[in-house]
């Protein structure tokens, strides 16, 4: 019994911090064809969860809804063959599996499926594109004639006039973002034929977002408690073999190296500890980063928290109040309004000024 009651004490005193992984996104793209093709093309969508790559089953979903076998389903392949105008919508994924228990992965974002029975098309890579990447758009003719000229166009304004059926955009940023579209002029046997092609709205998305700083332990801390901190960062799924790696700060001071662990732990938080917290992530190879802003993080004693939750306690007093304040012993309580704080009793600026990283060791 003994045993038992220490047991839960030290549970009890003691919370313990359980990690879970977070589900993982399942990352679709084209592995034949492209976003805007003929009728009668053929068009194959692949679908994988990164970092574990076996055992997965997928489901595939076309404007939000179950497919309905529009196309050939296999090995994380999804292929319409022939393409049809009914064939074209958003796509996506998402991947099932079942081992000691079921998982789930989060949703693919979309690709966008054109099928067009015209003459000429604007094909571009998967949208969003990258900002700071370059794209090319290809303006192609069906059976792929030798063209007379090209004229490349975006929000009605002529961007080129050219013989080649490409156009290069480089080093992308939101002013590229619009419609686009294409006219081309190939020879026939009777002469010329002139077309246009449907416009393709280009959108243009950072590769990685702004990094927001949690804390996942309730605030503020309790002494002795883990203080649990997660750095929420995401990269486009566009570029599936990239990889984050997260930094944890307070204030100036690192706190260890930075890895691929978006969560970092303080061991039995103590006041030191407290201050502002903020994280950095970087995508791997290519020196691109982005920092959250700070959050403020208060570990409090135990008897502080007492307080807090319950409010400053009042004094006995005796039934007769006038033989209160005629007792010669009786001395008058001060008021709770006036009494100084322990720890915190200090001005907003004092009190920030203490968290600073030159006032904080871990």
């Amino acid at each position: 019994m003994d045993l038992l009651l220490s047991l839960l004490v030290v549970s009890a005193v003691t919370p313990s911090v359980v990690l879970q992984d977070r589900p993982r996104s399942a990352v679709l793209h084209l592995s034949a064809g492209a976003p805007e093709v003929f009728i009668g093309e053929t068009v194959t969508l692949t679908c994988h969860v990164p970092g574990e790559p076996s055992g997965w089953t997928f489901v595939w979903y076309k404007d939000g809804a179950p497919v309905q076998q529009l196309g050939t389903v296999g090995e994380g392949r999804y292929t319409l063959r022939p393409a049809l105008p009914h064939h074209g919508g958003q796509y996506s994924c998402q991947g099932l599996r079942a081992r000691a228990w079921p998982q789930r992965s989060l949703p693919s974002e979309p690709i966008s499926i054109r099928v067009t029975g015209g003459w000429v098309i604007l094909q571009t890579p998967p949208q969003p594109l990258l900002r700071g990447a370059g794209a090319t758009l290809t303006c192609r003719v069906r059976g792929n004639p030798r063209l007379q000229q090209v004229v490349f166009h975006k929000d009605g304004r002529v961007l080129a006039r050219q013989s080649g059926p490409q156009l290069h955009l480089a080093s992308l940023s939101p002013r590229d973002e619009g419609l686009y579209g294409c006219r081309a002029t190939w020879g026939k046997r009777w002469g010329w034929k002139t077309a246009e092609s449907p416009e393709v709205g280009v959108s243009v998305r950072d590769l990685l977002s702004e990094p927001v700083m949690e804390v996942l332990t309730e605030t503020p801390v309790r002494r002795g408690q883990d203080l649990v901190l997660r750095c929420r960062a995401q990269l486009t799924p566009r570029r599936p073999g990239l990889r984050l790696r997260y930094s944890f700060l307070r204030g100036g001071q690192r706190l260890g190296v930075a890895s691929s662990q978006d969560r970092h732990v303080v061991r039995s938080a103590a006041a030191r500890h407290s201050g502002r917290y903020w994280c950095r992530a970087t995508v791997d190879g290519l020196g691109l980063g982005k920092s959250s802003e700070p959050v403020l993080v208060r570990v409090i004693e135990d008897e502080e928290a007492e307080l807090e939750s319950t409010g400053p306690s009042r004094p006995e007093h005796p039934t007769d109040p006038t033989q209160a304040q005629n007792s010669p012993g009786s001395s008058q309580s001060p008021s709770p309004e006036t009494s100084p704080s322990s720890f915190w009793n200090l001005t907003e600026s004092s009190a920030w000024e203490a968290m600073t990283p030159g006032n904080t060791t871990l």
